[in-house]
């Protein structure tokens, strides 16, 4: 059967189909009603997101405001930090050191007892990046000055100088400093070095110090370091005012560094002067300090040669050998020293040194030593010593 679709009415349509029509219907508004459910829900879930991005620039705006003031309290913080530090670097910084002994002695008239040996003041000042004020003054066996009445013990301007920073090769220094020979006469506190006694030719074939002027520096070879330093003073015995004669001492230290051996130490000295009295001298030293694992090899010497005219000559020497093993807090060890101030006479100091030190802090040790002393044709002796020594910041 067959219908035409002009000619379809309500009237002619089977009535298997009339009963779809409404069916049909109902499935159209069912449809335009979830289209429009749908549509909501999308406009919804916009709305949604858009006030999540409105939160999310709100946060953003605060989260820069509170990045902005962050920033301005770095900068305030930087700027005080700065300012502390210059004033820090401006002012004076002192530090001191100090040892109290206990000694006993079979040395001829000596006597056993408690010994306030050293109390020495430093005074350091960066006057500008390049240039640095430093003093050290030392009261010695805790002297006291009453009007012209002294008792044992002295004040010693040790060192009081400025020095001057060229670059990072050369550095130069004016004023009073340790005479740059070998280490213990520049490295000799206390707090730092195993004895109380130094080395028994220290002081006594090389000054003690100079007063005068000296250019320092370092170089890097070939991953290793050479350190030098030129000095020329006064000469010895012409320490404070004035200069009892025209010429003037000179003298050089090389070093060579070795980062590989634990920054191990080999150097040479040479020192020439004229003494007030027209005799020349002249010094040739050489030192060393190897460093392993837990010990350590320290060593030097010094001959000295005077001379002024035909008829006097005199030739000095002094060495001493020194091993330190260290292990936890302690470190135990023996130093051979050795010392004639004159070759020709035969008469020669040789000491055995034992020691052992217990670090209770970095700058604090207690420290006992027994030391054998023989001289030549002379009396033996022997001494004991207990100490304290601290270094204070």
């Amino acid at each position: 059967m067959t219908y035409n679709l002009r000619s379809l009415t309500m009237n002619n349509i089977p009535f298997t189909y009339k009963k779809l029509i409404p069916l049909l219907g109902l499935a159209l508004c069912s449809n335009a009603v979830l289209a429009q459910e749908n549509t909501t829900l999308v406009e919804k879930k916009i709305a949604a997101i858009e006030k999540q991005l409105a939160d999310l620039k709100q946060q953003l705006k605060a989260q820069q405001e509170n990045n902005e003031e962050t920033t301005e309290r770095i900068d305030e913080i930087e700027d005080n930090l700065s300012e502390t530090q210059e004033n820090l670097d401006n002012s004076f910084k002192i530090s001191s050191y100090t040892d109290l002994e206990y000694i006993q002695t079979s040395k001829v008239g000596a006597k056993e007892g408690v010994r306030l040996h050293h109390f020495s003041i430093f005074l350091e000042k960066q006057l500008t990046p390049d240039l640095k004020f430093f003093s050290e003054t030392e009261y010695e066996d805790a002297p006291k000055f009453e009007g012209t009445d002294t008792n044992d013990g002295k004040i010693f301007v040790e060192a009081i100088n400025l020095t001057w920073r060229v670059n990072s090769q050369l550095k130069l220094r004016a004023g009073r400093f340790f005479t740059p020979s070998g280490i213990w006469s520049e490295f000799h506190y206390p707090p730092y070095v195993p004895t109380q006694d130094r080395p028994l030719f220290i002081r006594k074939i090389f000054p003690q110090v100079i007063d005068g002027v000296s250019a320092f520096g370092q170089y890097e070879v070939s991953n290793n370091f050479i350190n030098y330093t030129f000095y020329s003073g006064n000469g010895e015995g012409n320490n404070g005012r004035g200069d009892q004669n025209s010429s003037k001492s000179v003298g050089l230290r090389t070093q060579l560094i070795l980062p590989a051996l634990k920054n191990s130490i080999v150097g040479l000295d040479y020192y020439q002067d004229t003494l007030n009295t027209g005799i020349d001298k002249q010094v040739y030293g050489a030192h060393g300090k190897f460093n392993f694992d837990n010990f350590t090899v320290q060593t030097e010497y010094a001959k000295g040669e005077l001379s002024g005219n035909s008829a006097f000559t005199q030739d000095m020497l002094g060495y001493y050998v020194q091993g330190v093993y260290d292990y936890k807090d302690f470190s135990f060890g023996y130093r051979y020293d050795f010392y004639d101030k004159d070759r020709a006479s035969a008469v020669d100091h040789k000491k055995h040194n034992y020691f052992v030190n217990y670090h209770v802090t970095p700058n604090i040790v207690l420290k006992a030593e027994y030391n054998d002393n023989i001289i030549e044709d002379k009396d033996n002796y022997q001494g004991f010593i207990l100490s304290i020594a601290a270094f204070l910041r």
